[in-house]
């Protein structure tokens, strides 16, 4: 293993020809955002996807150096070679086990690491002659779901518990290929379908359904659990790329703005509440809010960024693929808080308040409900069932520091995300599941004042 700290820091933003109904008004907020790159240490090592893992470090896929990396948010990287030649590591996403776990699609395996670099490969069972693994998520029932391609344009998806079990689901229609997965706000999984028109669901008692897009000749590559409750897609059309809204019910609704004419590859929901989108073509990186406002964020001639993730630090954190580096870009400040049914915006706007809840069985994001202009509480169940309660409180004038406190009636598994708009500062506070919500009481939150 390997140690190399390389950055390159740039001021980033550009306007999206005109936001639309729903930006924020007054100063440009793209002035604010900066893009850093981090030079990966092997060269051209086909890094294709990332995601934040439970140390606070980022973790990607190397698929030509056959490697899993490591990024701290500092820029040390650490690399990981997997044990057999030609494993093409792809995807890779964080476990309810506290690992990061990753299909190896040149291989027919599911590898699993753990934050220490301890790699352990699992064979996927009757697995397709050519094609391999190639997506893969966190399920709302604590295992692992991914996709599975046969090379040509057939697939299925299938579920790996953390003790290495598999279950095998096939789709309605065997020759459209899944791609992309998610875990929905409803509890089910969502993938992405590729050349068919349509987007699936399966339940985790497997029960598969596929949805038609509602833009005709529109494909479906990128999607992601929204800030607001919902999945969205990344719709592929000829005159460029759009954003649709996917309901519980399969329901698509296109949300108007400008198409996107760079290919969108990476989709993930940012802790300003919006959408940030990889355009693979343009080499650019977007965000989107759900009423349909867009900004894009130029890169180096030759990026082709892919994989996207929300970071640890409150940054976006990208894979430029052909430019061989891992980007992170700042979130704000982005101006006020725009109230939605899951985001309380206290403090006058200035701070957003997400929680997002995990039970053996389900998982999703609270619905917020505001008291005062400081305070508000989640439930998660029913209304009428009050989960947490939380309050955000000026100390400038005593330690310099905005303050986060929040109690809880709950023992599931609560990541409370804070956001300070004015700032683009970022603070997340995670409950673990089965244990009783202890007090949070933290008077040294934030360090934005005035």
């Amino acid at each position: 293993m390997a140690r190399f700290p390389v950055a390159l820091r740039r001021p980033s933003g550009l306007l999206f020809a005109a936001l639309l109904a729903g930006a924020a008004a007054g100063a440009d907020p793209a002035a604010a955002q900066t893009v850093t790159d981090f030079a990966i240490p092997t060269p051209a090592s086909g890094a294709s996807a990332i995601a934040a893992g439970p140390d606070g470090n980022l973790w990607f896929t190397e698929g030509a150096a056959n490697r899993i990396g490591r990024v701290t948010p500092g820029g040390v990287f650490t690399e990981f070679p997997l044990p057999a030649a030609g494993s093409f590591p792809t995807s890779i996403a964080r476990g309810a086990d506290g690992n990061l776990w990753f299909t190896e699609n040149g291989a027919n395996r599911i590898g699993r690491i753990t934050t220490s670099g301890v790699v352990t490969e699992f064979p996927i069972p009757s697995a397709f002659a050519a094609g391999g693994p190639s997506e893969i998520t966190a399920g709302p029932d604590g295992a692992l779901w991914f996709t599975e391609t046969d090379g040509a344009a057939g697939g299925r998806i299938r579920r790996v518990t953390t003790a290495g079990q598999f279950t095998l689901f096939a789709p309605p229609n065997p020759s459209q290929s899944p791609h992309q997965i998610v875990a929905g706000p409803d509890g089910s999984l969502w993938f992405s379908m590729p050349f068919s028109g349509r987007v699936g669901r399966a339940t985790t008692g497997g029960v598969v359904s596929e949805f038609p897009i509602s833009t005709p000749g529109s494909d479906s590559l990128a999607l992601a659990a929204g800030p607001d409750g919902a999945v969205w897609i990344a719709e592929h059309l000829a005159a460029g790329d759009r954003l649709g809204r996917v309901a519980p019910d399969g329901g698509i609704a296109d949300v108007p703005i400008p198409p996107v004419a760079g290919a969108i590859r990476g989709m993930t929901a940012g802790p300003d509440g919006a959408l940030w989108l990889t355009e693979f073509d343009a080499g650019k990186i977007a965000r989107a809010t759900t009423s349909g406002a867009v900004m894009e964020f130029p890169l180096p001639a030759g990026s082709q960024p892919s994989g996207i993730t929300a970071g640890p630090d409150g940054a976006i954190w990208f894979v430029e693929a052909a430019a061989n580096r891992i980007g992170r870009i700042t979130t704000g400040p982005t101006g006020p808080c725009a109230p939605d049914p899951r985001a309380l915006c206290l403090s006058g706007g200035r701070f957003r308040v997400v929680a997002e809840w995990r039970s053996s069985t389900a998982s999703g994001a609270g619905d917020a409900v505001r008291l005062t202009d400081d305070s508000g509480y989640f439930w998660f169940f029913s209304a009428n069932n009050i989960e947490m309660v939380v309050k955000t409180l000026n100390g400038c004038g005593l330690n310099s520091r905005f303050w986060v406190f929040a109690g809880g009636l709950t023992n599931v598994e609560v990541t409370l995300t804070v956001t300070d708009l004015h700032a683009g500062a970022t603070r997340r506070y995670v409950n673990p599941l089965g244990t009783a919500f202890l007090p949070l009481q933290d008077t040294s939150a934030f360090a934005t004042c005035p």
